[in-house]
């Protein structure tokens, strides 16, 4: 949905990552799992304070929340608590990853580099045919 002022409003339920706490004249920074952007919320806002509740409960519960995000600027409108069929719904939809705490080494000498070397591809193109001649010093 756009307003008048060409900002995009959209809502979702999405999980919350984390918080990072307001810091001098920076604001509090919302991170989310669904998301890449990080949301703050909006100063002016006086009605925030409620919706900075449910998200602290949230975190702490590792429950989604439903959220209406301004897109354009990185900003929170509102957060609500999901509905019981918005929850599953989103439940149902999720996938997770198999072993998430797992992390796996790379093992760099296993790996041919012969495979990633495009250099003679990129000779055969028409502008390096005419760099035959070697000029001598």
């Amino acid at each position: 949905m756009k307003s008048k002022t060409g900002s995009v409003k959209e809502s979702a339920i999405l999980t919350i990552a984390a918080i990072r706490p307001a810091r001098g004249d920076k604001p509090t920074e919302y991170l989310f799992n669904e998301r890449q952007r990080i949301f703050t919320a909006r100063p002016a806002k006086a009605a925030f304070e409620k919706s900075a509740k449910i998200l602290k409960s949230a975190l702490a519960a590792k429950r989604p929340v439903k959220a209406v995000l301004d897109t354009r600027r990185g900003v929170l409108e509102r957060v609500d608590a999901p509905s019981e069929e918005e929850a599953a719904e989103f439940r149902r939809a999720r996938i997770l990853l198999d072993k998430p705490q797992r992390t796996l080494r790379v093992d760099v000498s296993a790996i041919d580099p012969t495979r990633f070397n495009f250099v003679d591809y990129h000779l055969k193109f028409p502008v390096f045919r005419l760099c035959t001649r070697i000029i001598p010093n």
